[in-house]
């Protein structure tokens, strides 16, 4: 299992205990730059917001997508919080 970010693994938690609401997953769409921890809290510092395209590819999120769709989840109804 790959760490994310506590926060994000936090708000992943809350999501899933809506038991029957939501399948919540917190993919690690940060890992091509290495430790999210130290790169989201530098980029936000430096610029007062994390540019997602930068950080988080289609291919990563349409892989997401992907998976929740052969894991019980519906890939046509798709919410994403950061």
């Amino acid at each position: 299992m790959i760490a994310v970010h506590e926060h994000i693994a936090d708000v992943c938690r809350r999501f899933a205990k809506l038991a029957g609401v939501y399948l919540a997953i917190a993919p690690d769409l940060f890992t091509r730059q290495g430790d999210a921890s130290v790169q989201v809290d530098a980029a936000a510092q430096r610029t007062g917001r994390v540019e997602s395209a930068r950080f988080a590819g289609d291919f990563d999120i349409d892989q997401t997508v992907k998976w929740a769709g052969e894991h019980g989840g519906d890939p046509k109804r798709v919410g994403i919080t950061g």
